[in-house]
C-alpha cells in the first residue's frame, strides 16, 4: 500500500473489533478501535479518520444517527462502510439514505471487505487530495487577493490626480475586470491650460494597468511644470519603450486646452475619432487616429506632432476607448460608431453621457463587457476674465537675491522647452503657486513671441480665416524642424526692489526685433483676437513691462 490511511472501526463485539483491526493492519493501514457510539465520537474528534467502519447494531445509538453525528463534527468528506448482521435489503437501504457510502453484511466476506475498503481507500485518497487542492487554491486566492488589494492601493496613489474633474466634464470607466486597462487622467498647468489624457493599454486587467503606470507619472508630471503637449507625448513613448515588455503598447489621446485662446490641441495614437461638435449638435472637427500607439515604434520614427484648432463657444468634445464601439452583444453584434454619433450628433447637453451608458447597458443586455470602456464628455471652457492682480492672497515668501540664465541654440529648441525649466527654479525657489502660476503664463508668452516672431518669422496674419490657428501652428511646426541658426537667451532674477522683492524675467532673441515705435503707437488687441494678444496679457499680468530699443527682448517685472 503506497499510502497508510487511519480507518475507525465501530463494533461493540471486543473479538469482532479486535479480528477487523488485525485485519486492516494487515493490509498496511492504521486501525482505530471504538466499541460504542460515544466512544465513536470521541476518537472522530481525536484523530479525523479517512474511513470509517459503523457496525449498524450499537449498544447506545444506531448507527443512522451516528452517521448523522459523525457526519455534523467532519470538517470535510470521510467515506462510511456500514457492518450489519442483516441481509435486508430494506436496512442497506436506510444505511445509505442516512449517509453511509457502503454496506457489507456479517459474517464477513474478507477478500470482498478487503476490495470494499481498498475502495473506499481509492475515494479517501482523492478526497484527501481534492481537499489539500481546496485548501492550496483558498491560500492561492487569500495572497491573490491580499497582492490585489496592495497593487489596488498602490495602482490608485500612483495614477490619482491631485485635481479633482472639473464640473464641465463627465467621464465614465467600465473595467472588463477588476483592473482596468483604460484610463482617464486629468490635471492643470501652471498657467491655467487644462490636460486630459484617455489611455488604452494592450489586454485588461493588472496587467494592461500596470503599463498604463509610466504614462501617468509622465503626464502628472510633466503638466505640472507646462510642458508643451508633444513634449509630454515623446516622453511617454521614451518611457514605455524603457520599461513595458516589447509586445506591449498603449493606445492615447492626449488633450491640451487653453481656455483663454479657445485653442484645442490632441494627439491620437490608436484611439477612435474623437468628436469636437458646436454645442448645438453639429460636427464641428473629428480627429482622427493619426499616430501609432506609444510604445509600439522606435524613437526615430516616433512621431509627436499634434493638432491644434480653435473651438467655438459652448464646444463639446467627446472622446472613448475602443471597448465602446467594439462592444459585443450576445448575438455578436458590435455597438458600433453609428450608434455613438446618433447619440452626439443632433443633441446637446450632459444627458449625452447618461444616454450613452444607458444605450450600452441595453445593448449588453446586463452581460459584462468584454473589454474595458471608458468615456470622456467635455464641454470646452472659456475665460475671458483675466486676473487684475497676480499676488491677491499670495502667502508671504522668505526669498533672497537669485538669477537662473540659459542659453539655447536653434537647434536645441527644436526639442527643449525652456518654459518647464524656468518654472521648476522658480518653484524650487519658493514662489507662492499663484504667484508661479502668473510668472508661467507671462514666460510662455515671451518665450512664444521671441521664436515664433523673431526666430522663426512667423506673421500673425496666418491666423485669420476660418481654419487659421491650424495653418499657423503646422507652419510653426515645419519652420522650426528647420532651424539651425538663432539664439534665445532667457534670464530670470529675484532682486530687492525698495521694501520688497521684485521677478525679472528677460527674454531676449537673436531675431530682427519689433519696430518699437510702431508697436507702441499701434492699436490695443482684444484679448480674444487671434493676433497680438500675448503681450497685450504680458501687460496685464505684469507690473512693468520694457521693450527693449533693439526690439528683440522684453522685460517683464513681477512685484512679490
Amino acid at each position: 500500500m503506497a499510502t497508510a490511511l487511519t480507518i475507525l472501526v465501530v463494533e461493540d463485539d471486543p473479538l469482532q473489533n479486535e479480528v477487523l483491526c488485525t485485519f486492516i493492519a494487515s493490509n498496511g493501514h492504521q486501525a482505530l478501535a471504538a466499541f460504542n457510539g460515544s466512544d465513536a465520537l470521541a476518537r472522530f474528534s481525536e484523530v479525523l479518520p479517512d474511513i470509517v467502519l459503523i457496525d449498524y447494531d450499537l449498544p447506545d445509538i444506531n448507527g443512522e444517527q451516528l452517521v448523522a453525528a459523525l457526519r455534523a463534527k467532519a470538517e470535510r468528506w470521510v467515506p462510511i462502510l456500514f457492518l450489519s448482521a442483516t441481509h435486508s435489503v430494506e436496512v442497506q437501504r436506510d444505511c445509505l439514505l442516512a449517509g453511509g457510502d457502503d454496506f457489507i453484511t456479517k459474517p464477513f466476506d474478507y477478500p470482498l471487505l478487503a476490495a470494499k475498503i481498498a475502495a473506499m481507500c481509492r475515494i479517501a485518497l482523492l478526497q484527501k487530495h481534492i481537499g489539500e487542492q481546496n485548501e492550496q487554491l483558498s491560500d492561492h486566492i487569500n495572497r491573490a487577493k491580499q497582492e490585489n488589494e496592495a497593487a489596488r492601493y498602490l495602482y490608485d496613489r500612483l495614477i490619482r490626480s491631485q485635481h479633482p474633474p472639473p464640473e464641465y466634464a463627465q467621464h465614465y470607466v467600465l473595467p472588463a475586470e477588476q483592473f482596468s486597462g483604460d484610463l482617464l487622467a486629468f490635471n492643470v498647468g501652471p498657467n491655467g491650460h487644462l490636460y486630459w489624457l484617455l489611455s488604452d493599454a494592450t489586454g485588461h486587467g493588472l496587467s494592461a494597468a500596470i503599463s498604463l503606470i509610466p504614462v501617468t507619472q509622465v503626464f502628472y508630471s510633466m503638466t505640472s511644470k507646462g510642458y508643451l503637449l508633444n513634449a509630454i507625448i515623446g516622453e511617454m513613448h521614451k518611457q514605455l519603450r524603457q520599461y513595458i515588455p516589447a509586445h506591449r503598447f498603449v493606445c492615447t489621446l492626449a488633450i491640451e486646452l487653453d481656455p483663454d485662446r479657445n485653442s484645442l490641441m490632441i494627439w491620437n495614437g490608436g484611439m477612435p475619432d474623437a468628436l469636437l461638435t458646436n454645442g448645438e449638435g453639429a460636427l464641428h472637427r473629428r480627429f482622427c487616429s493619426l499616430h501609432l500607439p506609444l510604445g509600439l515604434q522606435g524613437a526615430s520614427g516616433f512621431d509627436n506632432q499634434v493638432e491644434q484648432c480653435q473651438y467655438p463657444d459652448g464646444a463639446i468634445l467627446f472622446a472613448c476607448s475602443d471597448g465602446l464601439p467594439e462592444a459585443r452583444n450576445t448575438s455578436g453584434e458590435e455597438f458600433g460608431t453609428t450608434r455613438i454619433e446618433n447619440v452626439l450628433l443632433g443633441h446637446d447637453g450632459p444627458a449625452e453621457m447618461a444616454t450613452l451608458q444607458q444605450r450600452l447597458q441595453r445593448f449588453l443586455q446586463q452581460q459584462p463587457a468584454h473589454d474595458d470602456v471608458a468615456m470622456l464628455w467635455l464641454r470646452l471652457p472659456t475665460s475671458r476674465a483675466m486676473p487684475t492682480s497676480h499676488n491677491a492672497g499670495a502667502e508671504r515668501q522668505r526669498l533672497a537675491a537669485c538669477e537662473w540664465r540659459l542659453r539655447l541654440s536653434g537647434l536645441q529648441l527644436q526639442h527643449l522647452d525652456p518654459v518647464p525649466l524656468a518654472t521648476e527654479w522658480l518653484n524650487r525657489i519658493g514662489l507662492a503657486a499663484n504667484v508661479l502660476g502668473t510668472a508661467h503664463t507671462i514666460l510662455v508668452e515671451l518665450v512664444n513671441n521671441a521664436i515664433d516672431h523673431g526666430l522663426l518669422e512667423l506673421s500673425s496674419a496666418l491666423k485669420e480665416g476660418e481654419d487659421g490657428f491650424s495653418v499657423y501652428f503646422a507652419a510653426r511646426q515645419q519652420r522650426l524642424s528647420e532651424l539651425r541658426h538663432g539664439e534665445l537667451k532667457l534670464d530670470l532674477a529675484i532682486e530687492p526692489r525698495f521694501d520688497r522683492w521684485q521677478l525679472r524675467i528677460q527674454v531676449t532673441d537673436s531675431g530682427k526685433g519689433y519696430d518699437v515705435a510702431a508697436l507702441r503707437e499701434g492699436p490695443v488687441q482684444s484679448l480674444t483676437a487671434k493676433s497680438g494678444r500675448g503681450l497685450k496679457l504680458v501687460h496685464q499680468l505684469s507690473d512693468e513691462v520694457e521693450i527693449l530699443p533693439t526690439g528683440n527682448a522684453c522685460i517683464a517685472i513681477l512685484r512679490l
